[in-house]
């Protein structure tokens, strides 16, 4: 297939929020300090939470693909404005627990992200009777 113009400009995305400065965590909802999680509003977390390993422009074989870092960014971009702020609101939310719940319980960053179902299950498991069933399957969407 021959290089076509239509797919060499991506589209524009909305501007970033200007957005207020986050509040403090809740006492019970403090997660221990990391420069991989800075403090920041609970809609910007899957955005500026990052795991452990760095997103990759490599397949689960360590093969190279061919996307560039620019590609990676824009998906990034993508995501982080596919969903309603109320949406981003609530899985930040859950990421904020998931990472408690990981920090209560010592799991190392390297086994947080990508989570095994194990760890992912007692984690829903913990929340249970806590928050809202519709609530656990967004904190499980947002990890």
């Amino acid at each position: 297939m021959s290089n076509d113009s239509r797919f060499s400009r991506a589209a524009p995305l909305p501007s970033p929020d200007t957005t207020p400065k986050p509040r403090s965590y809740p006492s019970s909802l403090t997660p221990i300090p990391s420069s991989l999680r800075p403090h920041c509003l609970a809609r910007e977390r899957l955005r500026l939470w990052v795991p452990l390993t760095s997103r990759s422009r490599h397949d689960h074989t360590g093969a190279l693909i061919g996307i560039l870092d620019s590609d990676i960014d824009r998906i990034l971009a993508v995501i982080s404005h596919s969903h309603m702020p109320t949406t981003r609101e609530t899985y930040g939310s859950g990421l904020l627990v998931y990472h408690v719940f990981c920090d209560s319980h010592n799991v190392p960053e390297e086994q947080r992200c990508p989570a095994s179902s194990t760890l992912l299950l007692a984690f829903i498991a913990s929340c249970t009777g806590l928050y809202s069933g519709k609530t656990l399957d967004n904190y499980f969407y947002g990890i």
